[in-house]
């Protein structure tokens, strides 16, 4: 069963509500091909992210590097704990 237009608009206003940065107050007072419009405009913004670990910036060997040395500071961590306690 399709959804109504009301339907439509409250999911639209509650996503833009959740993702964008609108309030309900202000959504109401938008017309249903404006909320469409921004709802749209909101959904390109969220399909079109890019995590940053992603970023073709970084040298894979330097990510790589660091999340040893992360490892290692825990192990570290962890073992002074052990000894302390």
């Amino acid at each position: 069963m399709p959804m109504t237009q009301a339907q439509q608009r409250t999911y639209m206003c509650n996503y833009i509500k959740n993702i964008g940065s609108h309030t309900l107050q202000q959504l109401n007072k938008l017309s249903f091909d404006e909320v469409k419009e921004l709802f749209e405009t909101t959904m390109k913004t969220v399909n079109t992210f890019t995590p940053m670990e992603s970023d073709d910036t970084v040298p894979k060997a330097v990510v790589g590097s660091s999340k040893i040395d992360v490892e290692q500071e825990l192990n570290q961590e962890s073992s002074k704990r052990q000894k302390i306690g």
